[in-house]
């Protein structure tokens, strides 16, 4: 009875771990169908071919620029300042009390206009008296050459009183110079500013009175670096624009510093614009650009089309379905754009995508142009 019932255990045993085995089989079976069906559904191609023969690699899919003549502008951006044509500090040449002032705050002038008056009275008392002597002096030296035409004097004696009147000439016109010394006079035409003295006061030569500037032509002043020096000669017409102003100006350099400064190492130069608007106000700020050059012919590629490598930079041209690694020269640099000197043609299919995976030699289909 127990070899019976022991038997019986043993088979059970035995089948049981035959199905356990089976079951196994089924579930392996089972997991390689269903990670087979998952690849196929994500896209994964079979791989099919003789076994060791390795898979033929796919075609990359990128996008592509073709190579063509534009015009190009080579230029700079700097910044500027506004001045005026002509600009003075008017100050006195002499001491004294204002007794007149002949021109109102932000009035225009005429060039020669009285603008001021200093006191002046005892200068025109030593005028009188020097008239008074030089009258005298004349006078002497007609009698005195009437006596010598009749021998009554001698020659030294009539040159006496012709130095005698010499001198009092002369001491009129000095005092009529210390006289219009006392007049502030407009030296060009243009407008007054705001005045820093009241009539009635005392001024001195280092008083400031007001400004007088000519703003019927505005200049700009600007630099641009040592290297561009002689690509903005005279005549070049530079656009620049002001402060809350949408208006584009059009200025021409008229003159340029002889020399480099040695601090900053760039050029200064200046360029004339005619204001007869009023529009532009001296003193502010002027954003300028200046085209040092045109080009009609220029080869201009994308700036992400472009590889750098380690001999330099380099493209990806596209050749009879294959990409070929072409090491480039490039020039003037835009906002998307680069010029490039050397190492393209005209016509090239340069590859715009893809740039970390392609390789030379690689297969590519373009599917945007």
């Amino acid at each position: 009875m127990k070899n019976a019932l022991a038997c019986l255990l043993l088979q059970t045993m035995k089948i049981l771990r035959t199905s356990l085995w089976l079951l196994g089989i089924v579930g392996v079976v089972a997991l390689l169908l269903y990670i087979r069906k998952s690849n196929q559904q994500a896209g994964t191609p079979p791989q099919v071919g003789k076994v060791g023969t390795p898979p033929k690699p796919q075609p990359l899919k990128i996008s592509a620029y073709i190579v063509k003549n534009m015009s190009l502008a080579n230029k700079i951006k700097v910044v500027g300042t506004i001045l005026p044509n002509e600009e003075i500090e008017l100050r006195s040449e002499v001491a004294g009390r204002i007794v007149k002032l002949n021109f109102a705050e932000g009035a225009n002038v005429q060039k020669g206009q009285l603008l001021l008056k200093i006191n002046d009275a005892d200068l025109q008392a030593q005028l009188k008296k020097a008239k008074s002597q030089n009258k005298l002096a004349q006078d002497n030296e007609k009698r005195l050459k009437i006596l010598l035409e009749k021998e009554g004097i001698s020659q030294a004696d009539y040159e006496v009183a012709i130095n005698q009147l010499n001198v009092s000439n002369a001491e009129i016109d000095a005092i009529t110079a210390q006289i219009e010394k006392t007049e502030i006079r407009a030296p060009f035409a243009g407008t007054i500013g705001l005045r820093k003295i009241s009539e009635g006061a005392y001024i001195t030569p280092q008083t400031p009175i007001a400004t007088l500037q000519d703003a019927s032509r505005i200049k700009v002043e600007f630099s641009i670096p040592e290297r561009y020096a002689n690509q903005a000669p005279k005549g070049t017409n530079i656009q620049f624009t002001v402060e809350n102003s949408p208006q584009n100006y059009t200025a021409q350099v008229y003159a340029t510093e002889p020399k480099i400064d040695l601090s900053t190492r760039n050029l200064t130069l200046r360029a004339i614009c005619n204001n007869a608007s009023n529009d532009l106000h001296t003193g502010g700020f002027a954003e300028i650009e200046i085209t040092l050059s045109q080009n009609a012919q220029a080869l201009l590629v994308p700036s992400e089309a472009i590889v750098p490598q380690l001999k330099g930079k380099a493209v990806f041209v596209v050749r009879a379905g294959k990409v070929v690694l072409s090491y480039i020269k490039t020039g003037t640099r835009l906002e998307k754009d680069v010029q490039v000197l050397e190492g393209i043609q005209l016509g090239d299919t340069i590859a715009t995508s893809g740039m970390l995976q392609l390789r030379p030699d690689a297969p590519v289909v373009i599917t945007k142009l």
